[in-house]
């Protein structure tokens, strides 16, 4: 069994700390905790000398005066003596068993650093409660364009990512290698983010791992560790600190997320926080006296961000529950348009420039019959132009190829022959064409439209070999469904199957057929012999592609693959059952590449 330190800084929150650390004790696996008093003026440091000395388990840093949490987490870490670490909090709530799933998926997976699922429940709320709510919000674990983890978020299951919630574990040895960064002030925010960035750029592997779960109270009027700084000041140092966090990272995050520009990011950052945090709370307060409401003591207050993307308000009264759902809602509604109308913009900006950019978002926004109509865009770099669909996710793939790099893999060698599955209209092997001059490029797409549109931008380039196809396990034919992605992520499913996916969509696209093809048939139809680098990027289907590889695999040097486990729980788990001899692995966004050594 491993030897577990559980390092727990506090400041000033002696009654969660009363109950934190029986609590840690309680798991096997803890062998002592190490509390950070953090310049505690609330017989903080009274009680630990008193608990340190009736049981040995219990171990005490005191920083004398208030040092900041990156300070205290280092160093309650040079202090610990397992063999494994964990970054504790006063606050926090976990079942039995969390740290034997955690050990078991970090041995499954092979993570240097592993976090487990993190709600934050309201006073009133139950951990049953806070579990359903969170269950219900969408998306990835990971909002690259926020480059912020969710960390609630449920997931089909573990998965490498570059973001984590803050409790982590790993050897204690990494944690003092890499080092919480002390520069960020103030409640510190982003220091455990600029941690697992800093962890990811040093080559370490990242997993979160849903079946281990924690929780956090949220606690109204809590001004205790990181809370005692609040409103405008509290978001002044998170912008501050969001700021430092983004230039220190600047050519990570351009890389792996989809922030755009990092000044208009931040600018939109700062507003958000100042409406959710300052604006809406006080807007409610302000009501409430009007209205001569009174306030429900304990009430729970959970952030606005998260109430939004839930769709659940933890107000007190129905009064008040009523009008903070609707004002929240409100704001929403008009922030998430702006910061929509935002993005598009810089999105056309990036493909078709400062001069037409800004007037083609226009006009597809206007003007919905425009929407479709084909617009040349010219490669960055280059005189190359491809056609682009206005108003259609095009722009966005356009951008994540050439602007983003998603696909700039720094490869040992370089590849004389790419499979490209899901090459959707012919940007990535056009791409691929570009970066490796005299690669011979096989092209397969499974949508009629997108492959038209593929042929049309690939005509220039002689390497590249169109396949009107799906890549599936064995021949046959297949059915087009739309889970309601549109053009950019149509699946596939047996025409015998029943219709258990299909979903309005494209006109004349969900429900035709299309000839399903293997790689054994592309290896040997053209006459490749090995292929260097498979990418496959094909919505779902990489689940039965890779549950059953044939002896294509063995010619594969390497595969760059898009997971999609929200489309179809198992696809992270069989492609690396697939994979397991493949040694190199690198994360690039929602792509993650293996290698052959």
């Amino acid at each position: 069994m491993a030897d577990i330190s559980v390092v727990v800084p506090t400041k000033d929150r002696l009654p969660y700390l009363r109950k934190a650390i029986p609590m840690f004790l309680a798991q096997a696996e803890v062998k002592e905790v190490v509390v950070v008093v953090d310049g505690c003026s609330d017989g903080t440091l009274e009680y630990v000398k008193a608990a340190s000395a009736g049981d040995p388990r219990i171990r005490y840093v005191d920083n004398v005066a208030n040092k900041g949490l990156p300070y205290s987490r280092n160093r309650g870490l040079a202090a610990a003596e397992c063999e494994y670490a964990f970054t504790g909090e006063d606050d926090l709530e976990m079942p039995d068993g969390f740290f034997a799933t955690l050990l078991a998926h970090m041995a499954e997976t092979g993570a240097d650093i592993i976090s487990g699922r993190n709600v934050f429940r309201g006073e009133r709320e139950t951990a049953a409660e806070s579990v359903a709510r969170t269950d219900r919000i969408p998306g990835p674990a990971v909002d690259r364009r926020l480059v912020m983890v969710h960390p609630d978020m449920n997931t089909p299951g573990d998965q490498a990512q570059p973001l984590l919630p803050a409790p982590m574990l790993a050897r204690t040895d990494i944690f003092r290698k890499v080092l919480f960064d002390d520069q960020y002030r103030g409640n510190a925010w982003r220091e455990e983010s600029d941690f697992q960035l800093s962890a990811y750029e040093a080559g370490c592997k990242l997993v979160f791992c849903p079946h281990a779960m924690t929780f956090n109270v949220e606690i109204e009027n809590d001004r205790g560790g990181v809370h005692a700084t609040w409103g405008f000041k509290r978001v002044g140092w998170v912008v501050r600190n969001n700021w430092r966090f983004v230039q220190k990272h600047r050519e990570l995050i351009a890389r792996e997320f989809d922030a755009g520009n990092l000044h208009v990011y931040i600018a939109k950052f700062a507003v958000s926080r100042a409406l959710s945090e300052v604006i809406e709370p006080q807007l409610v307060e302000l009501k409430r006296r009007i209205l001569g409401a009174p306030r429900r003591r304990g009430a729970s207050k959970l952030s606005f961000s998260d109430r939004h993307r839930a769709g659940h308000s933890m107000a007190g009264d129905m009064g008040r529950a009523s009008f903070s759902a609707r004002l929240a809602t409100a704001v929403g509604l008009v922030w998430g348009c702006a910061d929509h109308l935002a993005d598009g913009f810089f999105r056309y900006v990036g493909a078709f420039g400062l001069g037409r950019g800004p007037l083609l978002y226009l006009l597809s926004a206007a003007c919905p019959p425009l929407r479709g109509r084909l617009c040349k865009a010219t490669v960055p770099g280059s005189r190359t132009k491809v056609l682009l669909r206005l108003g259609s996710s095009d722009i966005s793939v356009f951008n994540g190829i050439f602007r983003w790099r998603e696909y700039g893999w720094d490869l040992d060698r370089q590849p004389r022959t790419i499979i490209d599955g899901g090459a959707y209209i012919g940007l990535s092997a056009i791409y691929f064409t570009m970066r490796y001059p005299g690669v011979r490029v096989v092209a397969v797409e499974a949508s009629e439209r997108n492959f038209a549109l593929l042929v049309r931008n690939t005509s220039a380039f002689p390497n590249i070999e169109p396949v009107h196809a799906a890549l599936w396990p064995q021949p046959g034919s297949l059915v087009l469904t739309d889970p309601g992605t549109g053009l950019w992520g149509l699946q596939v499913k047996e025409a015998q199957a029943p219709d258990g996916a299909a979903g309005g969509g494209v006109a004349g696209e969900p429900g035709d057929s299309v000839r399903a093809i293997t790689i054994d048939d592309i290896i040997r139809d053209h006459g490749l012999g090995r292929v260097d680098l498979l990418k496959v990027d094909i919505e779902g289907a990489e689940k039965e592609l890779f549950t059953d590889p044939g002896p294509w695999l063995a010619q594969v040097d390497a595969i760059c693959v898009e997971l999609h486990d929200w489309f179809k729980v198992g696809c992270t788990r069989t492609f690396f059952a697939a994979v397991e001899d493949f040694s190199v692995e690198a994360w690039r966004g929602e792509n993650v590449l293996v290698a052959r050594a």
